[in-house]
């Protein structure tokens, strides 16, 4: 459902099966941005954050957890893996839709004009 209305918003979608893949497609795609699942199987979200940010073609890509965690621990955790944002429970895929969109603008408004 994500990434239907991230699509119908104009986005373009990648989309991976595991921390692995998921970490792959980061580092050749260079997104803007990247929402990842701290919770994947193989490499999980965290790990993938470190990677991502000690790779300097990939360090700037704003990273945003999503996940039904939400413990301070688990906000803190994330923070120091290299997420733009902690993470929060989206009980409903429009609030991560809507905070995709909002990071989307975000890093828009960063990219200087040509």
């Amino acid at each position: 459902m994500l990434r239907h209305l991230l699509e119908t918003a104009g986005h373009e979608v990648h989309e991976a099966a595991d921390g692995r893949q998921g970490l792959q497609m980061a580092l050749a795609l260079r997104p803007d941005v990247a929402l990842i699942d701290l919770g994947l199987p193989g490499l999980d979200g965290y790990e993938i954050a470190r990677q991502l940010r000690a790779a300097d073609h990939t360090r700037r890509i704003l990273l945003v957890a999503v996940t039904g965690y939400g413990a301070p621990e688990d906000r803190e955790r994330s923070l120091l893996a290299g997420f733009g944002r902690a993470p929060g429970q989206a009980r409903r895929p429009r609030h991560a839709g809507r905070r995709a969109g909002q990071a989307l603008r975000l890093t828009a408004s960063r990219i200087p004009a040509p």
